[in-house]
Formats: structure tokens, C-alpha cells, sequence
């Protein structure tokens, strides 16, 4: 069993190593550090213990305001991890290759005034984009010109229902009027997958559980929203493996990391527990 070295944090994410390893990333309470646990083979068991990527702010007292770890692999296959930083930024650390070590310094990419969490995709020629809300507006990095249109989901500010935006065409402009996806309430960061081409959402409902909705086709409209049930601490993550399962991941009222897996954008078994 694999021993964070004290309770998580709300909040997790999961990225797919180039070999079709899953590695989930989590920051530890007791020191505020970031870690992580991968698959010691694709769809396999877990290793038995965790990597330490230290914290963004060491010894600058603020560590403790670090937010939630999100991940983006890039185009040869590293994966590279971003969080907000203790001074309101953005910091990112990556592997130096394809499922393989992480660099030890982390990097400041800027930034003022991020509310946590941040969020991060692989755009259709491969470059990490990623985005970020501030009390103001929504910035935005990126490692170069995009093609393959991105979609946005986000909570509509005075109801909780999500909504999405998307860019009108590869690389291009962003829809000026977001389109409402509903949902079940609740607050917090939704999570993104795609299978199949279809994207599928998840929420933290307004019941402490887990819903999600999908595309009824590619490029179609969101059908009904699904209640998975369980109850998690705070928002899920979700990512599609090498062998095409979908997996959504969140932090249980125990402390631990729990998962739901599904070959579908709509079906899904029970839940599970990671082996911690």
C-alpha cells in the first residue's frame, strides 16, 4: 500500500504517460508539497510510493497557497504539471522525458491575482494551453499557434449551472455567447475527457457527489446530465487511458483517492478506491 505521508489536499489531477501509464498528482497537507503515484504498468497496479516534486514556494512561507495540480501532456509525450503559485501565478514543472523523471526546479510563468484552480490542454498541433480565472477576467499561456478548435467549460457565476465556449474555427476567435449545458448544481472546477470524440463533463453536484454529461455525438449537443453518485471533497479530474477507458478521479470523505472507470461516455462501474 502506498502511503502519501499524511491526508491530501481537496483536489487531485490524473495525466497519461507516454507508455499509457496513469499517474495521479495530489498536494500533501501536513508539508504542502506536490506528489504523485503512477501505474507501474498501462491499466496495471500502482506503484507503492509516491513521488515528491516539492513545492513551488519553498521557504517563502506562503506554501500553504499553492492550489490544486493540474497536468498536460505534450506533444513527445512528457508530461507537464502546473499549479497556482503562493504569489498568484503560475508555476509548472515537467517530465525531461517521455514517462520518465521530473525536473527538480520549478518554473515561474507569471501571472497576477489567479483563482485556483487552473486548468490545462493539449491543443490539436500539440502545444500545452492553459487557463487560469482572476477576479477580472481569464488569462491564458500558451507553447504555440493553435489548430484544432478548444472548447472551455466553466460554472455560470450567479446559478452554478455549467456553461461551455469554444473557439469558432482552429486557432481562431472564442464564441461570444456561452452555450448552457445545465448541470446539477454545486460549486467548483468541472473536468473535461474526450472519447470517442465525444467530450464528456463532470461536476461536483450540489449533493457532494459526482454528475456528468457528454456530447451525443461529435461536435453535437450535451445530453442528459447523469448523477454517479459517492461523495467527494471537492471537483473531479478525468482522463482517457491507453486502452480507450475513461476514468474519473476525485478525493473521498476518508482522505483517499476514489475512481469510477467506464468504455463509454456514459456508462460507468461503481466506485473504487486507489490502493493508499
Amino acid at each position: 500500500m502506498a502511503d502519501p505521508g499524511g491526508r491530501l489536499a481537496p483536489g487531485i489531477a490524473v495525466g497519461t504517460n507516454a507508455d499509457g501509464r496513469l499517474e495521479v498528482f495530489a498536494r500533501r497537507l501536513t508539508d504542502h508539497h506536490v506528489i504523485s503515484l503512477p501505474q507501474a504498468t498501462p491499466n496495471g497496479w500502482w506503484w507503492n510510493g509516491w513521488a515528491d516534486h516539492g513545492n513551488p514556494n519553498a521557504g517563502l512561507g506562503n506554501e500553504d497557497q499553492v492550489g490544486v495540480p493540474v497536468v498536460a501532456d505534450s506533444q513527445d509525450g512528457r508530461l507537464e504539471l502546473f499549479v497556482k503559485n503562493g504569489g498568484g501565478g503560475l508555476s509548472t514543472i515537467r517530465q525531461t522525458t517521455p514517462g520518465g523523471v521530473w525536473t527538480t526546479a520549478w518554473t515561474d510563468l507569471g501571472g497576477t491575482d489567479l483563482q485556483d484552480p487552473v486548468t490545462a490542454i493539449r491543443d490539436g498541433v500539440g502545444a500545452i494551453e492553459v487557463f487560469a480565472g482572476t477576479r477580472t477576467g481569464v488569462l491564458g499561456w500558451w507553447q504555440g499557434s493553435p489548430d484544432g478548435r478548444i472548447e472551455l467549460a466553466y460554472r455560470e457565476a450567479d446559478t452554478g449551472a455549467m456553461v461551455v465556449s469554444h473557439q469558432t474555427r482552429p486557432g481562431g476567435s472564442w464564441s461570444q455567447s456561452p452555450a448552457p449545458v445545465g448541470g446539477h448544481g454545486g460549486v467548483g472546477e468541472p473536468a473535461a475527457a474526450t472519447l470517442g470524440g465525444r467530450v464528456v463533463l463532470f461536476e461536483r453536484n450540489r449533493g457532494a457527489g459526482v454528475s456528468t454529461t457528454a456530447r451525443t455525438a461529435p461536435n453535437s449537443g450535451y445530453g442528459a446530465w447523469q448523477d454517479l453518485g459517492g461523495t467527494v471533497l471537492d471537483h473531479p479530474t478525468a482522463v482517457v487511458d491507453g486502452a480507450g477507458v475513461l476514468h474519473v478521479f476525485a478525493i473521498g470523505t476518508d482522505g483517499r483517492v476514489s475512481y469510477r472507470t467506464g468504455t463509454t461516455a456514459t456508462g460507468f462501474n461503481g466506485w473504487q478506491s486507489l490502493p493508499l
